[in-house]
């Protein structure tokens, strides 16, 4: 395998230079998908609702909910001047497909439940 294993615990400072000129971590988790598959799953959400503010709690794409939310407390790093896993490369995708920064407000977007009334 072309996989580079490093077992040193490495500083933040040091992973973000190796993010910062492209290098990829391997893993063995199957929850972690990289951020292009993410972000494609952002744009196919775009085309369906028109927008990128996908709801809290998104029970169709769970994983792309809160892909969306770390995107904006990355973003947030940035501003604050900190060091931040979001690149200039991934802003400008965002921002090319009208990423809301910002969380909506008043939090969740419910789907309209169908209220019954009883008239009793």
């Amino acid at each position: 395998s072309n996989y580079t294993t490093i077992h040193l615990p490495l500083s933040q400072e040091r992973i973000d230079k190796l993010e910062q000129i492209g290098f990829v971590w391997a893993t063995r988790d199957p929850r972690h998908v990289p951020w292009e598959v993410r972000y494609q799953e952002l744009v196919e959400y775009k085309k369906e609702n028109g927008d990128c503010r996908v709801p809290i709690g998104f029970d169709e794409n769970v994983s792309l909910a809160n892909w969306v939310s770390t995107q904006r407390q990355e973003w947030r790093q940035i501003r604050l001047g900190r060091t931040s896993r979001l690149t200039a490369e991934r802003l400008r995708l965002l921002n090319a497909i009208g990423f809301t920064w910002e969380a909506p407000r008043g939090g969740v977007r419910r789907r309209k439940r169908k209220i019954s009334v009883d008239a009793t």
